[in-house]
């Protein structure tokens, strides 16, 4: 798959084809594709009249809202890069990814007040930012409560608001964005080191966007109605479901963040087809009351992805929906997918197939991919590039698989966190695997810790389900343990069970494991 489309030709075809429909739907305020081609218009010439430069960044620091998807559409059009940048990041990370791309304009949102005080106070070259609110697109009286809201939060300096921005002309002489230009600096995840930027073509997007829909489209149309719940800032919520639903006309339902309760009537209210996921959304779903007096008759289609879907999480959502849940596999390299479950003829725990376009090899157990979705390398990181990327343009994923007869993918665990003990190579999943099946057990997390006899040690690091009446830790622990021993070879049972009452996590759902095992080390007796 060789494709010469840029992400706003995607867009300008469905205006073309599509212009009167509804492209978004924001707390009932609709704005159709005619529309978002004009504001977009806006905000690309708004950028152009301040010199930000073809190539040049573009940092937004949103949640899903229109302004997201006109700032991201506006900057494409002109030539930039968009940065997007996760909110809820503590803010010397947000401010460290800002230093790390060098945007030259920053749109960031008022609820974000200690985020965007600390950016200008750390980056005093900084000369063009946008500090905006909801307000714009909320229907009355949701405006006034979110103006009254904020009314009281510092204001810090700023360039520009977004009325600033929308008062732009809406001239189109913009300069020509070819399919390899870069499009988005997508941060990575840090679930094992620190985040880096991958670089993601025009052409890496498209390419991933054409390819699941080979998997899936004709499962989606212009009539499909979109949940967009997963954040756009992430490339999983920007492809699967942003780029997928604008390159064929459909609309989505913006939600700024998730809320069981809400999402459910969303469906419900505006006939929602589509909800792209992660297990986590699924399983607090599952767990609302009002899913049984919710009706699912529009819903065709779910996907689930970061992150391996329960089993039984999967059946019992598909009961009581009667819509399949399409599982994938990908990474923020990958633009991010490699592999769908398909929808049909789909093996149950698998990654799925290969999508389309995409070749695959496995060396020493670790997965390597080629195809048009692989990023261009790393911003401003050659070494790191060099080490997951080589010359033929096969990616290191970093995750152990096997590939079974039909073509179909097998997770085995992530190479990083593969376990070293007396010279056995110990994969976590399958001892988490065991311990999940304890039906004490909410969640677990194992990782090793260096040890003198052993050269690293297992520990389990648990959350207990919730109202749970045990004995004392010390008994239960060695209960695990005894339980580990029932079912895993002796060199596979964990040293160590450590009781938490949460892991830490990513926007995703992933676990931080090295923030577990800095946790650990730190707490280890000197």
């Amino acid at each position: 798959m060789n494709n010469t489309l840029t992400v706003q030709d995607l867009f300008a075809r469905s205006v073309a084809r599509h212009g009167g429909k509804t492209a978004l739907v924001f707390y009932g305020q609709k704005i159709t594709y005619w529309e978002l081609n004009l504001l977009a218009a806006k905000f690309t010439n708004f950028l152009r009249k301040q010199y930000v430069m073809p190539g040049d960044r573009v940092a937004l620091i949103l949640p899903n809202c229109p302004q997201f998807v006109i700032a991201y559409l506006g900057t494409l059009q002109a030539g930039c890069v968009v940065t997007a940048l996760n909110p809820l990041a503590s803010t010397e990370e947000i401010v460290e990814m800002i230093k790390q791309s060098e945007p030259e304009f920053i749109v960031s949102l008022k609820d974000f007040a200690w985020h965007n005080v600390m950016i200008q106070k750390n980056l005093k070259g900084l000369q063009q930012m946008a500090v905006i609110g909801l307000a714009d697109y909320l229907p009355c009286p949701l405006n006034l409560a979110y103006r009254l809201k904020n009314i009281c939060r510092y204001k810090p300096w700023a360039n520009y608001s977004w009325s600033d921005i929308m008062k732009s002309k809406t001239e189109r002489k913009w300069p020509e964005v070819r399919p390899d230009d870069l499009a988005v600096l997508q941060f990575t995840g840090g679930t094992t080191g620190s985040p880096k930027a991958a670089k993601l073509t025009h052409q890496n997007l498209v390419s991933n966007a054409l390819q699941a829909l080979d998997s899936v489209g004709e499962l989606i149309d212009e009539n499909s109605v979109f949940l967009g719940v997963l954040p756009f800032f992430h490339v999983y919520g920007l492809s699967v479901c942003l780029n997928i639903a604008l390159a064929k006309g459909s609309s989505i339902i913006l939600t700024p963040k998730f809320n069981g309760d809400q999402i459910l009537k969303l469906i419900k209210e505006q006939s929602v087809t589509h909800l792209p996921g992660i297990p986590r959304i699924f399983s607090a779903l599952l767990k609302n009351k009002e899913i049984y007096r919710t009706d699912f008759s529009s819903l065709k289609l779910c996907v689930s992805g970061a992150g391996a879907l329960d089993s039984e999480v999967k059946r019992d959502f598909e009961k009581i929906t009667k819509a399949p849940i399409v599982e994938g596999y990908g990474l923020s390299e990958a633009s991010p997918i490699v592999s769908i479950n398909p929808p049909r003829d789909a093996k149950s725990g698998s990654l799925g197939k290969l999508v389309s376009g995409t070749q695959a090899k496995i060396v020493d157990g670790e997965l390597w991919i080629q195809g048009p979705q692989v990023m261009a390398g790393y911003w401003g990181k050659p070494k790191e590039t060099a080490e997951v990327l080589d010359k033929q343009g096969w990616l290191r994923t970093g995750d152990m698989v096997s590939i079974d007869e039909d073509g179909f993918l097998w997770f085995e665990d992530r190479k990083k966190d593969l376990i070293k003990i007396r010279g056995e190579n110990v994969y976590p999943k399958e001892i988490e695997d065991v311990i999940l099946k304890n039906p004490c057990v909410e969640e677990v997390a194992v990782v090793g810790l260096p040890d003198k006899e052993l050269g690293e040690k297992i520990v389990a690091c648990i959350v207990l389900k919730p109202n749970l009446k045990l004995p004392a830790d010390d008994l239960y622990c060695l209960d695990i343990k005894n339980y580990c021993k029932d079912q895993l070879p002796s060199y596979k049972v964990p040293q160590e069970i450590r009781l938490f009452s949460k892991l830490p996590k990513n926007i995703l759902g992933k676990v931080l494991k090295r923030e577990l095992r800095k946790f650990l080390s730190d707490k280890a007796p000197s």
